[in-house]
């Protein structure tokens, strides 16, 4: 399998089941970092930056050195669903939005955008960058994101 080369960032959307805010509490978003952290140890992806807000979530990963990067998005959204879902039928839309960053322009530009997000508004939530700014000089060794709040 190819492996994209360090800085080939995947910015990746996917939401709730008809834009409910699933994710609103602490708790949930808890639960998704735990499933992000535990997918991105199981498939070698480093984790450049994120969003979690009420109705959807932005990440900014590489490729994965394990399986594909379909295949850990799906392990994120199973981990979440699987523990919040309760007595609704779906969870999470079906798909996802990828947007390749392999440009450093595209890399600004969507960097910009998910980190103005003001909180405190309606759809807001912290956003974790973690060496983006550094990219280039990325040894390899993975890196967790943190959320803030």
């Amino acid at each position: 399998m190819a492996i994209s080369p360090i800085c080939g960032l995947h910015f990746l959307t996917f939401s709730c089941y008809r834009r409910q805010p699933f994710l609103a509490s602490p708790e949930s978003r808890d639960l998704f970092e735990c499933a992000l952290e535990q997918a991105r140890v199981r498939y070698g992806f480093f984790v450049t930056g994120y969003v979690v807000m009420p109705e959807h979530v932005h990440l900014l990963t590489s490729e994965p050195e394990q399986g594909t990067l379909a295949s850990a998005v799906q392990a994120i959204k199973q981990s979440v669903s699987r523990k919040l879902i309760g007595e609704r039928e779906h969870f999470w839309q079906a798909r996802y939005y990828d947007v390749n960053g392999r440009s450093p322009e595209k890399r600004i530009e969507k960097t910009e955008v998910y980190s103005s997000k003001s909180p405190g508004s309606p759809t807001s939530a912290a956003f974790a960058v973690v060496g983006v700014e550094a990219c280039e000089a990325w040894t390899g060794r993975a890196t967790r994101g943190l959320a803030l709040e």
